[in-house]
């Protein structure tokens, strides 16, 4: 799945401007909203018995995107890729992010930290990636004994106490 995302997303980078990238974004993230949590959408985008043209005249009236998305969305209906938008739209916005020197991270914690130090973790990622801006979310999980999990993209670097017992006495 990932190599077909891929592709398509380096399609659609190569077909965008710098002014329409966050907009391409914005739609790209909206039908992936959609389509992962409204399962009558799903269902029928889903479904061989829906012509593709209905399909696309529906995410037409619902994320009204431009004739170059259009097209996108219109061959990953014909290709029967439209299953993989979530993972598209994920990708595209890491390509661009990169593009534009932004780096996304998520810290997981186990307790609420300060935005002080959420801004630290953010800005050693910040200098380790050579980024210029580096957004943050940050969320909790009960599950962490101690210490702290950041995702970027699809590396997890994992600094929490599980990992390290595991690391010190083995599974």
């Amino acid at each position: 799945m990932a190599i077909v995302s891929i592709r398509y997303v380096k399609a659609l980078v190569n077909l965008t401007t710098k002014e329409n990238r966050i907009l391409y974004a914005d739609k790209l993230n909206n039908l992936a909203s959609i389509y992962t949590n409204n399962l009558e959408f799903k269902n029928m985008v889903d479904n061989p018995e829906v012509s593709n043209q209905d399909k696309l005249d529906i995410i037409i009236s619902i994320i009204k995107p431009d004739k170059i998305l259009t097209n996108f969305i219109n061959e990953l209906l014909k290709e029967q890729r439209i299953s993989y938008i979530n993972d598209i739209a994920k990708k595209y916005q890491a390509e661009i992010d990169k593009l534009e020197s932004k780096l996304n991270i998520e810290i997981v914690t186990s307790i609420p930290i300060t935005e002080k130090e959420a801004q630290e973790i953010a800005d050693k990622f910040k200098n380790m990636y050579k980024v210029s801006a580096v957004n943050y979310q940050i969320k909790l999980d009960k599950k962490i004994i101690g210490g702290i999990k950041v995702i970027v993209n699809d590396k997890v670097y994992d600094n929490t106490l599980e990992t390290k017992l595991e690391e010190l006495f083995g599974k």
